[in-house]
């Protein structure tokens, strides 16, 4: 059986997509003051983890966002900077920082919205609702997938 070239495949196209969507998201975005789309998405989870009782710390940002610390905490000192959130010392642990957004930080995560409003509408440009619904389990799918590998391979490697 002749296999097909790896530009036919899925993860290929994905990839291509995913290259096209990186830079319609930075037209779209080129007024914000965020330097890259995961800062726009690690203000949804700090505006999200804002409206708590308890703030986020940084720790439980990178968890939930699958980062490194080192990664969330240079993107929250960029975000500090621009007055988009602050960082508190936990009352109860010193060595841990809550992160809280800011109204500056609201307006611009509600800016952020409407603007990947915008991206998925225009995205999804001649899919029928039935489609959009298919897609995203699709995408959810490989999720699960995705997730799998990853377990299998953190329990079985020797590190």
């Amino acid at each position: 059986m002749r296999e097909h070239p790896p530009e036919s495949g899925a993860i290929w196209t994905m990839h291509i997509m995913e290259a096209e969507k990186r830079q319609a998201t930075e037209a779209l975005f080129n007024d914000m003051p965020l330097q890259n789309p995961a800062q726009h998405f690690l203000l949804f989870v700090i505006e999200n983890g804002s409206d708590q009782e308890v703030p986020p710390t940084q720790g439980d940002i990178a968890r939930r966002m699958k980062l490194s610390p080192a990664t969330v905490t240079a993107s929250l000192r960029f975000l500090e900077k621009r007055g988009l959130i602050q960082r508190e010392t936990d009352e109860h642990d010193l060595r841990k920082n809550r992160v809280r957004i800011t109204p500056k930080g609201r307006e611009t995560a509600q800016r952020c919205r409407e603007s990947m409003k915008a991206l998925e509408t225009a995205m999804m440009e001649g899919f029928s609702d039935e489609e959009q619904a298919q897609l995203a389990g699709y995408f959810s799918r490989m999720c699960d997938n995705l997730r799998t590998i990853t377990k299998h391979y953190k329990e079985v490697s020797p590190f």
